[in-house]
């Protein structure tokens, strides 16, 4: 009996701990109304997304999209083209009718047919109307405890121990250091995961889509295998971040502190969630919370199956007529011109960064010299990370900081770019410039958790405490959408700060007198616990 109360306990618990958590996930919604300088959105640069400006490459990849679609009749607006620094093989499409395709994939592909294929597949599952709502972008928190997971991540992925600090008000190195690897992990956890009938769905439509075009959808063969390899690559990332976001979870609950044994009913039994946060039950059900929210495990099939079924559909949909080819340009832009010198020292900026993270000096100083002489002015400003971070390593910060200043000027520069600059303006006690970019950051981003400590910091260093309370006032409201902080107030009945509201109050020095404590968010995820709880 004693054993199934416990398992009854335990069902209940971890139910109601993904149930709650996943409210919490979701009441952060309204990041998905922010906007930044463009349109429709482009939420990945409040992620510390690394994104390759080079015109010519987006116009060749939107003019391979346009031709398909144009072939097969489709009318639909063209996605937008967004190319991802990484060396992950990677291409997807988001809600917000964005299609990211990784540097790595660019180099890795070797014909238009095969990119025809990679690209024709993203655009079926717009034109199939594919439902986003794996698309997590809109409900995942940006607080102090879910950068720190994927920042932990990172640094694991590196052969190194976490060593960066949790005051995000404070530049840490190693957070430029470990910016590769965090911008992959994001990709990883943000790419919509599509079931089986989906994928066979987008593979159908991608099909027709590049044969339309004069396109050999032989292709397809060799990308499959690619793409196979690449998951596997992914999964074993994913497994490393989820750990991550389980363990920062699991801390979030150990701080509500224990039940007190008088506490009885539906409140005595949301407090002793707190408890049961510590133990496996717990971590199970902040696991099972982390697969739904992100796709860590896709359920494709493997290329020999998906190229099976692909045939099948071809011999069942024999074209009537063969389309002419069409002008082929990728030797001319991926392969030769401004476009493979750009994936070239691209490549160089990876392996840079990789060497710094792993603490390889002679391999990062090597991979360094392919970045160009300091004085000229990369393909992309992207690079500017690569360069500046190695410039900082070697203790050289008059190069470092206008390297953070030219990312900043960029098209879409995310928002490690402007605390890395605004760390420059600190060290020299220009709190008002350090402001003044965190400020343009935010604005920019279109996101303000990232810079919320910071702004508190610099504030409070200037001498204008008005303006550090004021900080620190938004900052709460801020820090209502993170996850840890909303279960903090649905299990503990204490008024003390948490999450990024904690660590804003830690910079101010004190707790606003004026501020008092929110029950809003409180009371709705009470309410809800309490509902679940009359379930079990």
């Amino acid at each position: 009996m004693q054993r199934l109360r416990q398992t009854h306990r335990a069902s209940r618990t971890g139910a109601l701990v993904a149930a709650v958590l996943g409210a919490a996930f979701a009441s952060t919604s309204a990041f998905a109304k922010d906007r930044i300088e463009e349109k429709p959105q482009t939420p990945y640069l409040a992620r510390d997304f690394i994104f390759v400006e080079s015109p010519q490459i987006e116009e060749y990849l939107r003019t391979i999209c346009q031709r398909m679609l144009d072939a097969r009749g489709v009318k639909m607006e063209l996605p937008r083209i967004l190319v991802q620094s990484s060396d992950a093989f990677n291409a997807f499409t988001d809600a917000n009718r964005n299609l990211v395709i990784s540097t790595g994939a660019l180099r890795a592909v070797e014909s238009e047919d095969e990119l025809a294929a990679l690209l024709g597949h993203e655009l079926a599952h717009l034109v199939l109307k594919h439902p986003q709502d794996k698309d997590v972008m809109r409900s995942l928190p940006l607080g102090l405890q879910s950068r720190a997971a994927f920042k932990d991540a990172a640094a694991e992925l590196n052969g190194q121990k976490a060593t960066h600090v949790r005051d995000l008000s404070r530049f840490d190195p190693n957070d430029m250091n470990e910016a590769q690897a965090t911008n992959v992990l994001w990709s990883d956890y943000v790419s919509p995961s599509w079931n089986r009938g989906q994928e066979r769905e987008a593979d159908a439509q991608g099909f027709e889509l590049m044969r339309a075009a004069g396109y050999d959808p032989s292709a397809f063969g060799l990308l499959f295998s690619k793409l196979a390899t690449a998951e596997t690559k992914r999964s074993e990332r994913l497994q490393v971040l989820k750990k991550a976001l389980v363990a920062e979870l699991r801390e979030a609950g150990k701080a509500a502190g224990p039940a007190p044994a008088s506490r009885s009913g539906a409140k005595g039994d949301a407090l002793a969630v707190a408890n049961d946060v510590k133990n496996s039950t717990a971590d199970t059900a902040a696991e099972k919370l982390v697969d739904g929210l992100a796709a860590f495990n896709r359920s494709y099939e493997s290329p020999d199956e998906r190229q099976a079924a692909l045939s099948a559909y071809a011999r069942e949909h024999r074209e009537k007529k063969r389309a002419p080819r069409p002008e082929v340009k990728f030797d001319l832009v991926l392969k030769g011109g401004a476009g493979a010198e750009l994936l070239k020292v691209d490549a160089a900026a990876l392996e840079t960064m990789g060497a710094l993270a792993a603490r390889k000096a002679a391999e990062a100083k090597k991979a360094a010299e392919g970045l160009g002489a300091d004085d000229a002015k990369p393909p992309s400003a992207h690079v500017y990370l690569a360069k500046g971070s190695y410039h900082q390593v070697h203790g050289r910060k008059e190069l470092g900081e206008p390297s953070a200043q030219a990312w900043v000027e960029s098209t879409r520069p995310p928002a490690q770019a402007y605390t890395w600059l605004a760390s420059y303006q600190a060290q020299r006690r220009d709190f008002a410039a350090a402001i003044s970019t965190l400020e343009s950051g935010r604005e920019r981003v279109g996101a303000s958790g990232p810079f919320m400590p910071s702004l508190v910091a610099m504030a409070k260093a200037s001498g204008n405490m008005p303006l550090a309370r004021d900080y620190t006032k938004e900052c709460k409201a801020v820090s209502n959408k993170d996850v840890a902080d909303t279960v903090k107030s649905f299990v503990t009945d204490t008024s003390k700060p948490t999450g990024l509201y904690a660590e804003c109050v830690r910079q101010l020095g004190e707790v606003p007198k004026d501020d008092p404590i929110t029950e809003s968010v409180k009371g709705k995820t009470r309410e809800l616990g309490r509902k679940l709880l009359d379930r079990f």
